[in-house]
């Protein structure tokens, strides 16, 4: 399963014991996240997670510019 938000792909997988999504940018210019999976246990989680991180750091790099 994979889904695009803001800029990035969020690609989720099962893992024990739970769920695994992975943030990768998905065009040049998006800032890099420091981790670049969540671990949660419902994919529901994980995505929601991962969106709130993207959203964190897009909002930093933009108050830093």
């Amino acid at each position: 399963m994979y889904t695009r938000y803001r800029g990035y792909i969020l690609q989720g997988q099962a893992a024990r014991p739970g769920w695994q999504v992975r943030v990768r940018p998905s065009r040049p210019g998006v800032p890099i996240l420091s981790r670049g999976s969540v671990d949660a246990p419902t994919l529901d989680d994980a995505i929601a997670e991962a969106e709130r991180r993207i959203d964190r750091l897009l909002w930093e790099a933009r108050i830093r510019a």
